[in-house]
């Protein structure tokens, strides 16, 4: 993480939004959305990340993050995501972490958005990457 080595978060960010631009590697959206502040701007990151991260093994971490923030005001798309994150975690014979189960404990009675309202959130927390 340019952190690490800049010591300077703001110098980071610059950075993180320079490679932004022009950049398509999810690990730059994600990595800048662990530094920016603004949850909007968290949201519209880590919905590149998920965008762009080919491997749905490589998606959890950014997956999780967005149902995180999504939970409190966004309940149906934090479900969808969590489901994402727990049917991989399935597929591949991992067992819930306590942050999931808290998570999923929060939002079980929450109806999940369809496939479809997810892309079309997508389409529209994209158009807030203040790049």
């Amino acid at each position: 993480m340019l952190l690490a080595q800049t010591g300077d978060k703001q110098q980071a960010i610059n950075e993180y939004r320079r490679l932004a631009r022009y950049g398509k590697e999810a690990y730059i959206f994600s990595e800048l959305a662990e530094l920016t502040d603004d949850t909007i701007e968290q949201i519209a990151l880590t919905v590149r990340a998920v965008q762009l991260q080919r491997s749905e093994a490589f998606r959890q971490k950014d997956r999780l993050r967005l149902a995180l923030l999504l939970a409190e005001k966004r309940p149906q798309y934090a479900r969808y995501e969590l489901d994402q994150v727990i049917a991989q975690r399935q597929r591949v014979g991992q067992h819930n972490n306590r942050q999931i189960n808290t998570l999923l404990r929060q939002l079980q009675n929450t109806t999940p958005a369809t496939h479809t309202e997810q892309q079309e959130f997508y389409t529209k927390a994209i158009k807030c990457l203040k790049l």
